[in-house]
């Protein structure tokens, strides 16, 4: 993103949220974005998710202008391109780990044209990812909260995408379950040459990625390494 700002409508008067941010992310780069609630991370992450429309500056996916991109075209590179993950799981109730971990591929077979038994295959791989392959057949009531987080964690990666985003992925966890999710996601990105945008509060998680960015009075500063 280039130069991007970002409003809010108030029955007074625009409030501005985000002003004049830069920021590139690399394959295999991860990035953390801390500050307190309220400060504008998750509406960066929704506007580089393309799920919001920026109101100034440029906005580039994959080497493509995404700034006044149709809902069409938005919708085929979250889908295609993009992964999500949430400080709440959001696991479909009614579907086994497998199947929550299947149904990104499901919904995009019409563009990647992936047959059933390349949709369990990777399904498959990715429980052996995430060490649940025990529990492929468990619904999310039968699993417990680091579990769950780590069905959605593969979910998240089952179209495999060039963008991973996520919102307080561990906020919800214990410590130890935190570390679990958390080394999951990094080793990832490293490791399938993804790219990471991760909004936390954890700050032992952000010294896990490569980059923080503290996002203060509507703008991104660098911290130290």
């Amino acid at each position: 993103m280039s130069g991007v700002h970002y409003v809010y409508a108030t029955s007074s008067e625009p409030l501005p949220v985000l002003k004049n941010l830069n920021l590139t992310l690399n394959q295999g780069e991860s990035v953390a974005l801390i500050g307190p609630s309220g400060c504008g991370k998750s509406t960066l992450l929704h506007l580089a998710g393309l799920l919001d429309t920026i109101h100034g500056g440029e906005l580039s996916f994959k080497g493509l202008n995404m700034t006044k991109a149709s809902s069409e075209q938005r919708s085929k590179q979250r889908l295609t391109g993009m992964g999500f993950v949430y400080q709440y799981h959001h696991l479909l109730s009614e579907f086994t780990a497998i199947e929550n971990i299947m149904m990104p591929m499901w919904i995009a077979q019409p563009v990647s044209q992936l047959s059933s038994s390349d949709i369990v295959k990777r399904a498959s791989e990715l429980l052996d990812l995430i060490n649940l392959q025990d529990r492929s057949h468990h619904y999310p009531s039968q699993l417990s909260g680091g579990q769950q987080q780590r069905v959605a964690v593969a979910r998240a990666l089952a179209n495999r995408p060039e963008l991973i985003i996520a919102d307080e992925p561990t906020g919800n966890l214990d410590p130890e379950r935190a570390d679990d999710v958390a080394n999951l996601l990094i080793n990832t990105v490293k490791n399938q040459e993804s790219s990471l945008l991760m909004a936390t509060h954890n700050l032992n998680l952000a010294k896990m990625c490569n980059s923080t960015y503290r996002v203060e009075k509507g703008a991104l500063v660098k911290e130290n390494s």
